[in-house]
């Protein structure tokens, strides 16, 4: 079932739009994939465009704001598809997410890109857990549909995809710092004054050997 629904979002969020597509079309194809996973504007699940005020003055408006009947659960910023996420794009959605103080966050455009914004997090933006390419059939895509379709959506499961996408990214960052500290000429030096002693250390043990043989 997951399957189905994540191939539909594919054909509607990339095989069955124009390359030229605008964003507000793009708009409209982003809400018939959340019908797929049944958040709906009628039942008041979704509100598009909302208006929220921030401070005394200023007003923020993302593009969409998913919802239970309580609470706001998460904010999506949709980008025209022709354009590679960017910066400035997440910058954008970070925005909203802190203004709503929301923990998740979602951006769609050439790819879906989810992002963590909680107390896990050890940094001063938030995080980007996941980028989803729309290909038909794609683990990460059945994930997404597990985690996001209304009739799942609940805190354990995404708590669980969070600790699991941090651990993911802390060993990618360990790899990076391992690899750099191998490169850097001073640590191989160690390395190579390691080696020639462990190998001095041998041949004094075979002589010391061959003495008492003698």
């Amino acid at each position: 079932m997951n399957n189905e629904k994540w191939n539909e979002i594919c054909f509607l969020l990339s095989d069955n739009i124009r390359t030229d597509i605008s964003e507000s079309d793009f708009e409209q194809q982003v809400v018939q994939a959340l019908r797929v996973l049944d958040w709906k504007e009628y039942s008041g699940d979704i509100e598009i465009r909302p208006s929220f005020q921030v401070g005394s003055v200023n007003r923020i408006t993302p593009d969409f704001v998913v919802k239970s009947s309580d609470r706001n659960l998460f904010v999506i910023e949709i980008k025209q598809p022709n354009i590679p996420l960017n910066s400035r794009f997440q910058q954008q959605l970070f925005s909203y997410m802190r203004q709503l103080k929301l923990e998740y966050g979602i951006l769609i455009g050439q790819a879906i890109q989810i992002f963590y914004d909680g107390y896990l997090a050890k940094q001063e933006d938030p995080i980007l857990l996941e980028t989803i390419k729309f290909t038909k059939d794609n683990e990460k895509g059945l994930k997404f549909v597990e985690l996001f379709a209304k009739e799942n959506i609940n805190k354990d499961s995404l708590r669980s995809f969070t600790v699991k996408g941090l651990k993911k990214i802390n060993r990618r960052e360990e790899r990076k710092e391992l690899t750099k500290k191998l490169l850097d000429n001073s640590y191989q030096e160690k390395i190579t004054e390691l080696i020639k002693q462990d190998f001095l250390d041998e041949y004094v043990i075979g002589q010391e050997l061959c003495k008492k043989k003698l």
